[in-house]
């Protein structure tokens, strides 16, 4: 596996919840210093430790790392997740959830855990383009808990102790509770953009005119900050600011914004920034606006960070909900595959009639299942022949996701399972 720990967290929730073994080889091959950091491993041992898994390779600067829940038994009482580090607890949070939703629907009682590390980190100043490494606290708090809670009707809250940078020190409790199975969702349609929330903080060791100033200041004599750009863009948005003024933490101090746009249909786009040397309040708070607005812009239903997070629907067995699909920058998006809807990629079958079949019985098209993360169109309505068929194949849930011995962890968060496997059982039908 090259790339980042984006992955190595997806690949674990995944088999925390299905209760698989994983081996992830050549972790983060592709960043420097490669292998893992002390915040992936933090991950790892809270979400081995969550379920009772076993855990092999785990050391900072491994590359190798074997996980298996098969025969887990999970750990009771509250859990502490420590980085020991500025590590990104959302990060860690983000590998750590779909399990704490599985074990509350299990068990019918709300699931907390703590978490120690960064709230808000970005890239140190002097090495390499700015990025943000992960998504700050509040980008959580607006964004990705909203869209949960509108997804799946679930209870989520999070309340921040302390705040944590570069150096940690930070401190988040959070509490997860399932009241239902969580079911397949469709994120397709937008809808309006009704309301803009903000969060924007400053520590203590940051000047006092920096927090107003990245919402609204003066920069080459125009006015400038992220409440201009907004109201400048969207008219007729009010916008609600939550401004906050922290502790400093391990020495270390920070500033930043996170901007959410609401929509009418329960979507949620968000945009964040963080202050660095040599880049002014008012250029901070104007990254946070355009990030949003760019995310608005491309005319998805989520933006960069939430199309990362994986997107695990478990029910009180621990298995994954056939089939979810969301937009992202205008492309649709699927997590495993159900019942209502096939997927065909164009690069393989050059258009929808050459690949679209009709069933005996109902004249439906249908298709043999290809899945590409790059290409994908969706066919409706499903053929009733065929959604028989697939009850009877797999019986009723998607546990063959996790049989195949070529399921793929896409970091999209496709599920794609061994496809000649599939096309065969397919193919055999009598439809």
């Amino acid at each position: 596996m090259i790339g980042g720990g984006q992955l190595l967290r997806n690949a674990v929730a995944y088999a925390a919840v299905l209760r698989r073994a994983v081996r992830i080889q050549n972790v983060r091959g592709g960043r420097t210093p490669p292998g893992l950091r002390p915040g992936h491993l933090a991950a790892l041992n809270a979400s081995a430790a969550f379920c009772g898994a076993q855990l092999a390779g785990a050391a900072v600067g491994s590359a190798e790392v074997a996980f298996d829940a098969r025969s887990a038994v999970a750990r009771a009482g509250e859990l502490v997740v420590d980085a020991g580090t500025g590590g990104s607890t959302m990060l860690m949070l983000q590998a750590l959830l779909p399990s704490m939703l599985a074990r509350s629907l299990a068990e019918g009682k709300e699931v907390e855990v703590v978490f120690k590390g960064g709230t808000n980190v970005c890239s140190p100043p002097g090495k390499g383009p700015f990025q943000i490494n992960a998504p700050q606290v509040d980008y959580t708090r607006l964004v990705l808990f909203p869209v949960l809670r509108h997804l799946f009707g679930v209870h989520l809250e999070m309340q921040v102790r302390h705040r944590g940078f570069l150096q940690g020190g930070g401190e988040v409790l959070v509490r997860a509770f399932a009241p239902k199975a969580l079911c397949a969702f469709e994120l397709l349609a937008r809808g309006e953009i009704c309301a803009a929330r903000g969060a924007a903080y400053r520590s203590a060791g940051v000047p006092k005119d920096v927090l107003p100033r990245m919402l609204e200041g003066e920069m080459k004599k125009r006015p400038a900050g992220a409440a201009v750009v907004l109201r400048e863009q969207l008219p007729e948005v009010s916008v609600q600011w939550d401004c906050e003024e922290c502790p400093s933490a391990e020495k270390s101090d920070a500033c930043g914004l996170v901007v959410a746009l609401e929509t009418t249909a329960g979507c949620v786009l968000g945009g964040d920034s963080m202050g660095r040397r040599g880049t002014s309040a008012e250029s901070v708070g104007e990254e946070a606006a355009h990030a949003a607005l760019a995310a608005l812009a491309t005319g998805g239903c989520c933006d960069e960070h939430l199309e990362e997070i994986p997107r695990v629907s478990p029910d009180a067995a621990g298995r994954i909900s056939w089939w979810s699909s969301w937009r992202w920058r205008g492309a649709l998006r699927a997590c495993g595959w159900g019942s209502s809807g096939r997927y065909i990629c164009r690069q393989r079958f050059g258009s929808r009639k050459a690949s679209a079949r009709q069933c005996g019985s109902c004249q439906t098209q249908t298709a043999t299942f290809w899945k590409s993360p790059a290409c994908c169109e969706r066919l409706s309505p499903t053929c009733p022949a065929e959604k028989r068929f697939l009850d009877e194949a797999f019986g009723g849930s998607s546990d063959f996701c996790a049989a195949s011995t070529n399921i793929w962890v896409h970091q999209q968060m496709n599920l794609q399972v061994n496809q000649q496997h599939v096309r065969t059982l397919i193919e055999s039908r009598n439809c």
